[in-house]
């Protein structure tokens, strides 16, 4: 995922473990073109630190269901 566009959008269901790969619905979000991303050790890291801090209620999932969000934790 080289496009922090592409990144901000992404859901679980892009991301293919058993594949080990990461595919945005839709491609590319400017162009539309198919776009696969590795799914790195680095990745499947961040990945799981995310998972792991909603799993302990951490972090909250948000409604859309994105991964990454900049408002996704609890408020202290």
């Amino acid at each position: 995922m080289s496009s922090e566009g592409d990144l901000l959008r992404l859901t679980e269901s892009m991301i293919d473990e058993k594949a080990g790969v990461i595919i945005p619905d839709g491609g590319r979000k400017k162009t539309g073109a198919r776009h696969i991303a590795r799914l790195t050790k680095r990745r499947r890291e961040i990945l799981e630190e995310i998972r792991a801090e909603r799993r302990s209620g951490a972090a909250v999932p948000n409604v859309s269901g994105l991964v990454f969000t900049d408002q996704g934790r609890q408020a202290n």
